[in-house]
């Protein structure tokens, strides 16, 4: 016999849900208050039986590959430590994966994504409009087939730390009005205060003038040339001083 189900926000209405392994995945989920379901022990074929399995129209089922940086150099709940780390392990996720997609039934309902369970958790909190919906279900991809277990392996393995080069953290924005109505206040105020040196300050590209870059040069003709198409005729010597000692200016 299985082990009962690990549930939060479920009622009997509810047929699409999250579906994370171990309690310490669940935990995170119930403090996003995401309706979740929690697997103690991994999958079970019986809990096509179980509700809310039984009347489920989509299971999304999503695994951490890396597990929670530590927030002090001093380690004050061990238990809690030895969670969080057991919450990604890569041999837990690979046998919950491999059980769900030999299991058939398992295989009409579940989605899966490896993008973090905190991470997704939060995404799915935020989803309060149709397009950011629409991304929230855009991390989920369907199960590989059974007898691909490198596809499996991929899927569970931790990302590799040199698979790509390193890029310089971007700056936070909002990509619409939208999008940043939807930013809790101390998300919008984060960006404000990160944006504001570039604000205050002038960039190289847009640097200040040079002290001289304001003065305007003004060639001075040659007293023996007169072009053909000068109908006023040949400066007199007084305007040419005029225009050495910008006294023209006075007037």
């Amino acid at each position: 016999m299985p082990p009962d189900l690990l549930l939060h926000n479920i009622d009997s209405t509810t047929t699409v849900f999250m579906v994370v392994a171990g309690q310490y995945n669940f935990q995170v989920c119930k403090g996003f208050n995401a309706p979740v379901v929690g697997l103690p022990r991994g999958w079970f074929a019986n809990y096509r039986y179980f509700y809310p399995f039984s009347t489920a129209t989509r299971c999304e089922f999503v695994i951490t590959r890396v597990a929670p940086a530590s927030i002090g150099s001093v380690d004050l709940d061990p238990a809690a430590t030895r969670a969080a780390r057991a919450s990604a392990n890569f041999e837990m996720n690979s046998l919950v994966v491999g059980d769900l997609v030999r299991d058939k039934w398992a295989r009409e309902r579940f989605k899966i994504a490896n993008g973090g369970v905190y991470q997704v958790a939060r995404q799915k909190f935020q989803a309060r409009d149709f397009t950011t919906r629409e991304e929230y279900r855009k991390l989920f991809r369907d199960l590989p087939p059974a007898t691909d277990t490198r596809a499996i392996a991929d899927f569970c393995r931790p990302p590799r730390s040199d698979a790509a080069p390193r890029s310089q953290p971007l700056m936070p924005m909002a990509a619409n009005p939208h999008e940043w109505e939807n930013k809790t206040p101390e998300e919008q105020a984060s960006i404000l205060y990160q944006w504001e040196h570039l604000w205050q300050h002038h960039t190289p590209a847009a640097g200040p003038m040079r002290s001289r870059d304001d003065q305007v040069v003004i060639a001075i003709p040659d007293e023996s040339i007169v072009p053909d198409s000068d109908w006023k005729g040949r400066p007199t010597p007084e305007q040419l001083e005029s225009l050495r000692t910008n006294d023209w200016k006075r007037w």
